[in-house]
């Protein structure tokens, strides 16, 4: 059986002219049933390290010769010393057994010379365009050609310009230098030639010399190489004449010596180009030979664009995965090393292993278990050469086969793996990892794909970041809501714990300053005057007690209002003939009561709507030595304006934009026991919530030693008016139990799960979170949720199912009213009658009487 041989094939389509070589060349492999592979790698960027992993990747791919513009002479004697032989397409004056090389550019720029000193009657000037790389080999023998033929017995005169091969950059490189203030010859004046040592030089120069007017209908214009455009040109009398390099034949060429090289047989030192004159007498056959040459491109060049857009059409398929899989991510229910499974399915490797860089310990840590941890077992760099190159270098390394490298020597950790690609998963400018991929066939890859395993891997990158900021974000969450909830807690056992002594203390105070007293003793004025500051003290510690649950109520979402109709004259009356009056001081300060006549009633829970109202006029009063307080109220279309106004030191303006925070206050003095006196900062942030709850509004206007009016906006339409919740279950009427049931009755499945949990946690201490987390949603949209279904927040619902089984315990049992308060959730027995008495119309006590 005939062995096929495997022939690299790197040429550039930089230019029609290489079009031509290159599809000439695939041609004749075909002919002589060569397997043609395209290689493509920039020789420029290839240095020692890199030039052993090209020969590791030519090894890999079975090359038996590459055909190849030329190399660098470093690289080109690294490969040539290999064993691999070189095809090149250009001249070199490297000379090697196993390389061979065209030559006759030499001749082909005497017969461009020749054609122009005819034309030109051997006098007059030219303007030579020669390629900017100046000590190439193919650049020099044209221009030593050129010069040779034209100074022989010649009056013409040579102007030399260098620009870059290429069509478009040689046309501005040549207006830019032409145009300027210093050209290297006078452009004013028409040239009797140009001559480009390749056709698109020529051309470039030609439509700039028009441009600038040295060329015009008389000028010669001439190149070399015999490109399409070349011959285009001449047939439409734009060009005159062009040396065929025989592009056909240079690729022709080319392959029938890299077989030769590829059955043992030797080279010769170089081959000569086939150069032919074209002109207007025979650019008519050339180009129909030309034509015959590349009839078959199109269609090849058909079948590359429909393999690129393949492997494009991968990596984008493979990407949006990612992406998609990566959301999961955000939820905590993606393993990572799913990610790079789909990259190792989609690439046709049989295992993918993901290590994490451990920067500490310099080590690489396989990620191996399903819950976003690594394994412990580390990997340190200096035992694989492999992955610690990958790593240090940050970018891919790729092994075709690992039992031949020339650079790595075989990972004993991985006997079976023939092929590897290692891929560095970056993120910026870290480095995170190693996307290390492993086959047991020899896979070859070329530069596209490794170019998009490593988009993919930094894609990775990102999803992996992007999981551990989530993760520590939802870390860092749980511990603040960890710690809110200890917080809560803690103030409100703690709360709870002092209310008894204070009871105690509060009552044996006020019982000693009764007259007459119980103890049937006159006591001193000087100890009436310490039992009076000891019963003011302790009335401020209960305060300050029932404000900090209140703030811890409103922190987690339990803080609740129980709106009726107000008559908020009278309110506001009564609240300022009787409490008003207990903050009275003896100072200048007049307190005035600005109410209107006619107010409309207003809904609002009347206990909260004292309480703010008591903070508002309790702050005045501490902040007001001089003056006036005053107390006013008017009516507007849809509201109702009460307000709060002293004439104190007022507030400070970078104090008043925060003046609703927890535990700020706009004291101005830096005496511990006047900051005692002033407090702690919460009446006003309370103040807010309850406002707030009702649905109004609190504003606060200030000016620092002007005085403060605090402005309370009350709605009083329907719509934006807190319904009072119905006053369910009097004594005769269906048990609240059955109503609650009814009100559940069909509810989703969420609103289910969440009742299931009220039930069953109902003596304990529930919170939002808590609940929230029960049911599998976040806080608010439980909320929101079981409202919509139930007509009721989930407190409400709370409360009402807590006094449901309070009402079956004053019907069942003996139990005390603080007992039963413990049994049904409530720490606080005056709190449960309170509530007891919202959600029924009686007390514990008239519902046990009546009930019984």
């Amino acid at each position: 059986m005939n062995q096929t041989y495997r022939i690299g094939l790197r040429i550039s389509p930089g230019d029609p002219f290489w079009v031509q070589v290159r599809e000439a060349a695939v041609q004749r492999g075909q002919q002589q049933n060569l397997e043609i592979v395209q290689v493509t790698f920039d020789h420029h960027a290839v240095e020692d390290d890199a030039a052993v992993e090209l020969l590791d990747e030519f090894k890999a791919q079975e090359l038996d010769a590459l055909i190849t513009h030329r190399l660098p002479r470093r690289l080109g004697l690294f490969l040539l010393n290999a064993g691999l032989p070189l095809i090149y397409t250009e001249e070199t004056n490297l000379c090697h057994p196993l390389l061979t090389a065209p030559r006759g550019l030499y001749n082909a720029a005497q017969m461009a010379a020749a054609y122009i000193k005819k034309a030109c009657h051997n006098a007059g000037r030219i303007l030579m365009v020669a390629g900017d790389e100046r000590q190439t080999p193919t650049l020099v023998t044209r221009l030593s050609g050129f010069f040779a033929f034209v100074n022989e017995q010649s009056n013409m005169t040579v102007d030399v310009v260098y620009a870059p091969w290429r069509y478009a950059d040689a046309y501005a490189t040549l207006h830019a230098l032409l145009a300027g203030d210093n050209p290297p010859f006078d452009p004013t004046h028409a040239v009797e030639a140009v001559f480009g040592l390749s056709d698109p030089l020529a051309l470039a120069a030609r439509d700039v010399g028009r441009a600038l007017g040295f060329v015009d209908d008389r000028t010669q214009i001439a190149g070399i190489n015999g490109d399409p455009l070349a011959l285009a040109a001449i047939v439409a009398g734009q060009m005159h004449a062009t040396v065929e390099t025989a592009a056909d034949d240079l690729g022709l060429n080319a392959v029938d010596h890299a077989y030769k090289a590829a059955t043992g047989s030797p080279l010769p030192t170089s081959f000569p180009y086939r150069l032919r004159l074209v002109t207007q007498e025979n650019v008519a056959q050339v180009s129909a030979e030309k034509l015959l040459a590349i009839a078959e491109l199109p269609s090849r060049l058909v079948d590359v664009n429909q393999r690129q857009e393949q492997q494009r059409l991968r990596q984008v398929e493979t990407s949006l995965a990612i992406t998609a899989r990566a959301g999961a991510a955000l939820v905590g229910t993606l393993d990572i090393r799913e990610l790079a499974e789909l990259i190792r399915a989609e690439y046709d490797y049989d295992q993918a292993q993901l290590l994490l860089w451990d920067n500490d310990e310099k080590t690489l840590i396989p990620w191996s278990t399903p819950h976003n941890s690594a394994s412990t077992a580390g990997i340190p760099l200096a035992e694989s050469v492999m992955l610690g190159h990958a790593l240090l270098q940050n970018r891919p390394i790729y092994v075709p086969d690992c039992m031949s490298s020339h650079r790595f020597p075989p990972d004993p950790r991985w006997p079976e793996t023939r092929s590897r690609v290692i891929v560095p998963i970056r993120h910026g400018q870290r480095r995170l990892g190693l996307l290390d991929l492993h086959s047991r066939r020899r896979l070859t890859r070329s530069r596209a794909e490794l170019d998009a395993l490593q988009s993919l891997a930094d894609q990775l990158g990102g999803a992996l970041q992007n999981a551990r900021l989530y993760a520590n974000a939802l870390a860092a969450k749980d511990n603040a809501e960890q710690a809110d909830q200890l917080k809560t807690r803690l103030l409100t056992n703690v709360s709870h714990e002092l209310r008894t002594p204070l009871d105690i203390i509060l009552g044996f105070s006020a019982t000693a300053l009764e007259v007459p007293n119980p103890y049937a003793i006159e006591f001193p004025a000087a100890f009436k005057r310490d039992l009076r500051h000891i019963q003011r003290s302790g009335e401020h510690l209960v305060q300050l007690i029932n404000d900090l649950l209140d703030l811890s109520q409103a922190e987690i979402g339990t803080l609740i209002v129980y709106p009726e109709l107000v008559d908020l004259q009278y309110f506001l009356t009564d609240l300022f003939d009787t409490v008003v009056s207990g903050l009275r001081r003896e100072n200048d300060v007049q307190w005035q009561l600005n109410v209107a006549q006619k107010l409309p009633a207003i809904m609002a829970d009347p206990v909260r709507l004292r309480q703010i109202l008591l903070n508002l006029l309790s702050n005045a009063a501490k902040f007001t030595e001089h003056g006036r307080i005053t107390l006013g109220a008017k009516a507007r279309t849809d509201e109702v304006h009460i307000w709060v106004e002293d004439t104190g030191r007022g507030i400070p303006a970078e104090l008043l934009v925060r003046i609703f925070d927890a535990f700020v206050s706009a004291q101005a003095t830096s005496n511990p026991v006047d900051r005692r006196q002033e407090g702690i900062g919460l009446g006003l942030s309370i103040a807010q919530q309850l406002t707030r709850l009702h649905g109004a509004q609190l504003k606060i206007d200030s000016l620092l030693g002007s005085g403060t009016t605090c402005h309370l906006y009350w709605p009083l339409s329907e719509e934006r008016a807190v319904v009072p919740p119905p006053r369910l279950s009097q004594p005769g009427s269906l048990p609240l139990a059955i109503l609650l049931d009814e009100m559940t009755t069909g509810v989703g499945p969420l609103v289910e799960r969440a009742v299931d949990y009220i039930h069953t946690h109902y003596t304990d201490e529930v919170t939002r979170q808590a609940l929230a987390k029960a049911v599998g949603a976040s806080p608010a949209y439980v909320t929101r949720v079981f409202r919509n279904q139930t007509g009721l927040t989930p407190w409400q619902y709370l409360n009402r199912y807590r006094i449901a089984q309070a009402q079956r315990l004053l019907r069942e049992s003996d139990a005390t009213i603080t007992e039963i308060a413990g049994l049904t959730g409530f720490n606080d027995s005056a709190y449960f009658s309170r509530i007891f008495r919202r959600e029924c119309g009686s007390s514990p006590n008239t519902f046990r009487s009546q009930t019984n």
